[in-house]
């Protein structure tokens, strides 16, 4: 077998760490997509802002157009204000003749009574429900209500579009950056338009009711779950933990094997299936070194002095 060479055992060892640090470096700036904005911009991003702000104003535009009339208050305005006084009954007047049915449930029975926005409301013990999840009124009605600011549907439709193109738009750049890196520019352009125009948002903001609403919501919390949950895994992706391959005291491990000659540093290694990689014989058993058995359970330990003077680093390796 080749004799141990130090020097050049080091240097890989060292350009090995390099690496490492540079890919969890990467992998640290990807798990937070919006630091250092400015230093990644190219083209491609810059057109895809375009894209989304055009479709921004086109989204707010079909909204407002498509309101006919004064509009009443949305159901998920008044929900955010049962909310805030600690219940959940809406605060709308029950007709009297729909209480005093002996089968309030009765279409035949309730039909003059439950027109208009008390179509699709559910009542329970004299009080009036929503039978529409509470998310958008507890995500945006809510908030803006305790700013005085009082919501329609058109408008919180258009704004949950908005939020669902956009997550929508940096999930496309962040797959095409992780699976597809060659690809043009211009055909992630023309996939971010295919998002904008060619879905079923401009055929639900024409028609901006509590129903399209929930499902807008819906759109958008979905969108940014998957960018979301597909940003933060990649860190994951090489199967190790950064900070325990680039702490110092991983670094001072690797370069005390090497520089002792305990065992020679593989081209291709990966540190997932152990804390420091292996040398091996011909048949695919590790090495045994001469002071604490195998190389994986010595890089635990200090080499002393005495144990590397009974170990003269000129001889071959032996078994």
């Amino acid at each position: 077998m080749r004799p141990l060479r130090l020097n050049a055992d080091v240097r890989r060892a060292s350009s090995f760490i390099a690496r490492r640090s540079r890919e969890t470096r990467a992998a640290l700036a990807a798990r937070r997509p919006f630091a250092g904005v400015a230093a990644r911009l190219n083209a491609t991003d810059i057109a895809l802002a375009i894209v989304v702000a055009f479709a921004g104003v086109f989204y707010e535009w079909t909204a407002q157009t498509s309101v006919s009339g004064p509009s009443l208050t949305s159901v998920y305005y008044l929900l955010a204000g049962a909310l805030l006084h600690l219940h959940t009954y809406l605060p709308l007047h029950v007709p009297a003749g729909l209480a005093a049915l002996a089968d309030p449930y009765n279409t035949a029975a309730n039909g003059p009574f439950v027109g208009g926005r008390l179509h699709d409301l559910a009542y329970y013990h004299g009080h009036f429900y929503s039978p529409w999840g509470p998310v958008p009124a507890i995500a945006l009605y809510l908030p803006l209500r305790l700013l005085g600011i009082q919501l329609t549907d058109a408008n919180a439709v258009a704004v949950f579009s908005i939020l669902a193109l956009l997550f929508s738009v940096l999930l496309l750049r962040f797959l095409v950056r992780r699976f597809v890196p060659t690809a043009r520019g211009w055909t992630v352009v023309v996939g971010a338009c295919a998002l904008a125009f060619a879905t079923a948002i401009p055929f639900v903001l024409r028609r901006p009711a509590i129903y399209e609403a929930d499902i807008s919501s819906g759109a958008c919390f979905a969108m940014a779950a998957l960018y979301l949950l597909c940003s933060t895994a990649r860190d994951r992706e090489l199967g190790y933990s950064p900070a325990r391959v680039c702490s110092p005291d991983s670094q001072r491990r690797v370069r005390r094997c090497c520089s002792s000659g305990l065992y020679s540093l593989p081209r291709r290694s990966s540190l997932a299936d152990s804390e420091a990689p292996r040398d091996r014989r011909g048949d695919g058993s590790p090495r045994r070194c001469l002071d604490h058995g195998s190389c994986a359970s010595s890089c635990s330990r200090p080499t002393t002095p005495s144990a590397l003077a009974r170990r003269p680093s000129s001889a071959p390796n032996t078994s």
